[in-house]
């Protein structure tokens, strides 16, 4: 189970990601990521609640890097 907490404020989005970023749980949140309206704001991702991560999490977080 993966749990995808948004907190917003005038300069940050942050994504807080809570279990096990795996399978079809890391495209949950790729989905998130992708339709984020940072508006000009900084993107956060809080991996803090992260237990595991598999290949999928992995090409996630390696996209999420890429991106900037």
């Amino acid at each position: 189970m993966l749990r995808i907490t948004v907190h917003q404020s005038e300069t940050t989005l942050r994504l807080q990601f809570e279990g096990k970023l795996v399978d079809a749980w890391a495209s949950e949140a790729a989905a998130a990521w992708r339709s984020a309206r940072l508006d000009g704001r900084a993107l956060e991702v809080d991996l803090d609640g992260v237990t595991s991560i598999d290949g999928e999490g992995w090409a996630l977080l390696r996209a999420l890097r890429r991106a900037g």
